[in-house]
C-alpha cells in the first residue's frame, strides 16, 4: 500500500514541477546506527568564588555588632559637648536610664513608655526645628502622625549603642507603670 501513495504522490509532485522522479529519495530497508561518543563535562573550579549580585545572594549575613562603629555626624562625639543642648541633654539621660542591656545578649530591651518619651521630645525638637525653616503643621493630626513615623522609625532602623557594642532594639510591653 506504501508503494502506491508513494508512487501518486511522486506523480503528483512531479506534475506540480516540484519533484522530479530521479530526485525522489529510495527509503532505506534497515536504518543506520550512528555511535555516539561524548565525554562527560568537568565542572573547573575557581580560585575565588565569583560575586553574587545582592538581589540573588541568599547567604547569611554574618554578625557584626561586635565591631566598632562611628556614625558620622556633625555633634560632639562625647556627652560632654552635649551639655549646651537641653534637648540633646535629655535625650543622653534617657540613653542612660531608659535601655536594658543583659550582658551576652543581643538585644537592648526598652520599655514603651520610655520609648514614648524619647518619641515625643524628638518630635517636639523636630517640629521646632520645621518652624524655623518656615515648615508648620498643615492639620490636626499632624504630631501624631510624626510621633507615629519616628516610633516606627526607631524601633525599625535604629540600634542602641551601651558604649560598647551596637545593640538590637527590642520593645517591651510588660512594664507598666
Amino acid at each position: 500500500m506504501e508503494n502506491v501513495v508513494d508512487k501518486i504522490t511522486g506523480q503528483q509532485l512531479s506534475d506540480l514541477g516540484i519533484e522530479s522522479k530521479d530526485s525522489i529519495p529510495k527509503k532505506r530497508e534497515t536504518p543506520v546506527k550512528t555511535a555516539v561518543k561524548a565525554k562527560p563535562v568537568q565542572a573547573k573550579m575557581f580560585d575565588e568564588m565569583p560575586d553574587i549580585p545582592d538581589f540573588l545572594d541568599r547567604r547569611r549575613n554574618p554578625d557584626n555588632r561586635q565591631l566598632s562603629y562611628i556614625p558620622k555626624t556633625s555633634r560632639a562625639p562625647e556627652p560632654t559637648g552635649w551639655a549646651k543642648d537641653d534637648v540633646i541633654a535629655k535625650l543622653d539621660v534617657l540613653r542612660q536610664e531608659a535601655f536594658e542591656c543583659i550582658e551576652g545578649s543581643p538585644d537592648a530591651v526598652i520599655y514603651t513608655k520610655d520609648l514614648d518619651k524619647i518619641v515625643n521630645i524628638l518630635a517636639t525638637d523636630v517640629a521646632n526645628a520645621m518652624e524655623h525653616a518656615g515648615l508648620v503643621y498643615s492639620t490636626a493630626g499632624s504630631p501624631e502622625r510624626l510621633r507615629e513615623l519616628l516610633h516606627a522609625f526607631i524601633v525599625s532602623d535604629t540600634k542602641h549603642n551601651n558604649g560598647s557594642m551596637y545593640r538590637y532594639l527590642a520593645v517591651s510591653y510588660d512594664k507598666a507603670e
